[in-house]
């Protein structure tokens, strides 16, 4: 009769069994929805941080193309809100006039344009410097 026991024919599965198996694959969904929305927020950040670059060297490109070296201090030099395609962006515009005189007798004569754009989703803000030399 011991015998008959330890060779019990089983069909189907027990109760525990199905209960740890739907906990196994609770965990793997839970696991797989919370990878999901990292993802989903990791590519939004990106999409505001290319966005809020694109505003940044719009800017520099037409200050470093504008001929009028003498005047870009009054003409950008400032901050704008509402900047197209992002809600509450914010960019500030910096231009600082640099003269150095030179062993010689010589100055050397620059200007230091620092663009930086802040707002949602952007912590530090997000700037770039360029330098533009008088002609």
């Amino acid at each position: 009769m011991e015998e008959g026991l330890l060779t019990m024919d089983r069909n189907g599965y027990s109760l525990i069994e199905m209960t740890i198996s739907m906990m196994l694959l609770t965990f793997v969904i839970l696991g797989m929805g919370t990878n999901a929305s990292r993802m989903t927020t990791a590519a939004q950040s990106v999409t505001i941080k290319s966005e809020a670059l694109q505003h940044v060297e719009d800017r520099l490109d037409l200050i470093t193309m504008d001929p009028r070296y003498e005047k870009l201090d009054s003409i950008y030099a400032g901050t704008e809100n509402g900047l197209p395609g992002r809600e509450g962006f914010v960019r500030t515009i910096v231009v600082k006039h640099i003269q150095q005189l030179v062993t010689g007798g010589g100055t050397i004569d620059y200007k230091e344009i620092t663009v930086k754009v802040t707002g949602p989703g952007l912590q530090k803000g997000l700037s770039r410097t360029a330098v533009v030399a008088a002609p």
